[in-house]
């Protein structure tokens, strides 16, 4: 039976075991030697791999930031990618993976992207992906390393089968363990009960967790995300600037990002803020230098582009907005849990970066939560971009968490079905 320790305050329940978060995970001085809970399984540290949809982030149990930030992405010739499939651990020339596919993708190279909006769509690519992780980015003899991977809310059963056989199968892991994406951002934080808005580079997603446990009745999607974000950034670039006129498609993607993490904002107040714009243009303008010496002037994209998570219907979407959303998922619980939920609000994931979003969220909610004398907080650490991550190395580094771990040979006898019983 799960329960939460009255003390110390900060201790909270996973599954069948209780652990300690209450540790400043920025100057943790805990040796890893000391928290890996591998004895029985491995002498080395657990990996640990947040396998999104834009990026990668990786490291060890223990680590208090990824030492592995890949885009995730394949690219191959063109020419082979229409005649042959992958062939993901040939560790030949044809493959390309992360930085490198981007960077080469206007020489030739078809580009593969793993996952769409959260959810793994081409498993041979994925298989390239880690494969390169393994032996390129973490240096590492996957047969000697327990892997703790993050996964979407409401994964498939499928994919949660199929990565479990991709691990074991193709690259021989000892030890292996699956969590939900946002449960992990709440571990981050320091607890075990929240609604956490997940807001990353292919989907949004709202995950009400209670006692470290996620409510998939409540769970809410958005594919707007990210991605979807930059591509509107560089449509707006291109028709204030003409940037796709002198710049291939992989450039202007690139400047686009760059635009929208370093001059975008969320406003206040929408319509005051294009009120003020009409006002004053001038006062909205900023410029970014373009590698041979040219300028960009934009204005009006810089509180466009983000207002999209709050009305996306001005990308021509018909859904709500991340507050609607984030409303809604909290009304699908228990009447109970609402308060508690309302009171710990955690932001994750590099799109929730916007200046300015957590108080918008904030004053958004305030307008529309029905009754009265609900207080609600807005989490919003400064390294949230990384906090899914980040309760993964703390969960995978805890000696509790060793009864965890779907064995080798556990999967031998009961299969990759395992998943469904062990990762909850």
């Amino acid at each position: 039976m799960r329960t939460i320790a009255p003390k110390p305050k900060r201790r909270c329940a996973y599954s069948r075991f209780s652990f300690e978060t209450g540790w400043d995970l920025h100057v943790r001085s805990q040796s890893l030697e000391r928290h890996h809970p591998q004895h029985m399984i491995s002498d080395k540290p657990a990996a640990v791999v947040d396998f999104g949809t834009g990026y990668v982030k990786a490291g060890f149990a223990g680590d208090t930031k990824p030492r592995v930030v890949l885009p995730n992405c394949v690219g191959r010739p063109f020419a082979k990618a229409a005649a042959e499939p992958f062939v993901a651990r040939s560790g030949g020339s044809a493959l390309v993976v992360g930085d490198q596919a981007l960077n080469k993708r206007a020489t030739g190279l078809a580009l593969t992207y793993p996952l769409q909006n959260g959810i793994v769509q081409d498993w041979e690519a994925a298989e390239a992906v880690w494969s390169h992780l393994f032996s390129v980015e973490l240096g590492i003899d996957p047969q000697q390393h327990p892997v703790l991977c993050t996964e979407a809310p409401l994964n498939p059963r499928r994919n949660r089968e199929q990565l479990a056989t991709l691990v074991f199968e193709a690259f021989g892991v000892p030890a292996f363990f699956m969590v939900v994406q946002a449960v992990l951002a709440l571990y981050a934080t320091g607890r075990t009960t929240g609604a956490v808005l997940d807001l990353g580079d292919g989907v949004t997603h709202v995950v009400p967790v209670y006692d470290g446990y996620c409510l998939p009745h409540a769970v809410r999607r958005l594919n707007l995300a990210g991605r979807d974000l930059t591509d509107l950034a560089a449509k707006l670039l291109n028709s204030e600037c003409g940037l796709s006129t002198h710049s291939r498609p992989s450039v202007v993607r690139e400047i686009a990002r760059q635009v929208k993490e370093q001059h975008c904002y969320v406003a206040p107040d929408w319509e005051a803020e294009n009120h003020r714009f009409q006002q004053d243009p001038d006062a909205f303008l900023r410029r970014y230098l373009l590698p041979d010496g040219q300028e960009l002037a934009f204005k009006e994209l810089r509180f466009t582009v983000p207002e999209c998570l709050f009305q996306p219907a001005l990308m021509g979407m018909d859904a709500p907005g991340i507050h609607e959303l984030l409303l809604d998922a909290i009304q699908k619980c228990d009447v109970d849990l609402r308060r508690s939920l309302y009171g710990g609000i955690v932001l994750s994931g590099g799109s929730s970066l916007f200046p300015g979003l957590p108080e918008r969220l904030h004053a958004e909610l305030a307008k529309q939560i029905p009754g009265a004398g609900v207080q609600t907080k807005i989490v919003a650490g400064p390294d949230r971009r990384f906090a899914v991550f980040q309760g993964g190395a703390v969960l995978a580094g805890l000696d509790t968490f060793e009864q965890m771990w779907i064995t080798r040979a556990e999967y031998d006898e009961f299969g990759p079905q395992i998943v469904h019983r062990k990762c909850l």
